[in-house]
């Protein structure tokens, strides 16, 4: 018995379809809302690092793509084209 499969792409819920993401530490040390602590000093005490990485990184959750491609059943793709066509 074949089986037909298509690939769905949607745009990455996690970066938007950006590719990134603002890196754990900074996100961490935005969200204190203080301006006048040093980055760097934040990085070693609260992070465990030498010095703040850069402040974006490659999304984990699409590899930096911005997209997520999943295999579906080619019926399942087409029900849910159907279901598009009839609710616009």
């Amino acid at each position: 018995m074949k089986r037909y499969l298509v690939v769905e792409e949607s745009v990455c819920p996690e970066c938007e379809g950006d590719g990134v993401v603002l890196d754990p530490c900074w996100r961490e040390y935005l969200e204190l809302g203080d301006p006048h602590r040093d980055p760097d000093g934040f990085a070693r005490e609260e992070c465990g690092l030498e010095e703040m990485p850069p402040e974006e990184i490659e999304c984990p959750t699409c590899g930096g793509t911005g997209v997520i491609r999943r295999e579906v059943p080619l019926e399942e793709a087409l029900a849910a084209l159907e279901g598009e066509v009839r609710h616009g």
